[in-house]
């Protein structure tokens, strides 16, 4: 293998497509697409365009739905995110049903399998890299289809078919997870513990 520098000014090493919804200054739902993000235990991170109009609206309610949507929605995921519908909000544009939530003033999305309600405990505008913000949010429920669910209740990972969004400055592009689904640990073979 052989690597070499490059001067990309941006990298998408393949993170998952994310909806995002949130509440409008008027009290409308609203959705955003988003890929910048990942959990860790019970906390959410989402990275912003710090000029995006979702940012916005999020630090007024400091709430927001993290949707995962699968490649089933791929005109939704363009359509929520390249165009900008302030007054009449991409739930009609896109033709999502948007669903109450429990603990959060956000609805979320019925058609995607996982639904993830988030309260905001921190926003950060590093000044370093003022063009983009960063959410840290408490996950305070979490909704998931059936049908990614094992017997016992628990998550059958193998099922869960994410977008993932892949590339650099150039050149961006979607990728979908492939069918095999090998469990942790399958690939260590002379294991010491």
């Amino acid at each position: 293998m052989v690597k070499v520098p490059t001067e990309f000014s941006k990298m998408y090493i393949g993170y998952p497509v994310i909806l995002i919804c949130y509440i409008e200054q008027n009290g409308q739902p609203n959705i955003s697409t988003g890929s910048s993000s990942f959990s860790l235990g019970n906390m959410m991170y989402l990275g912003f365009v710090s000029s995006g109009h979702a940012i916005d609206c999020i630090r007024l309610t400091r709430e927001l739905v993290v949707n995962v949507p699968d490649k089933r929605h791929m005109a939704e995921i363009e359509q929520c995110g390249f165009t900008s519908e302030k007054e009449r909000g991409k739930f009609d544009l896109s033709g999502h049903t948007s669903v109450p939530s429990k603990h959060v003033s956000a609805p979320s999305i019925l058609e995607c399998p996982i639904s993830i309600e988030c309260r905001v405990e921190e926003i950060c505008t590093p000044a370093s890299h003022p063009q983009y913000t960063y959410v840290i949010a408490s996950i305070v429920d979490r909704k998931i289809d059936s049908s990614l669910l094992k017997e016992d209740g628990f998550l059958d990972a193998g099922l869960v078919d994410p977008v993932f969004f892949v590339g650099d400055h150039k050149q961006r592009m979607y990728r979908f997870a492939n069918e095999i689904a090998v469990p942790l640990g399958d690939f260590i073979t002379d294991a010491v513990y």
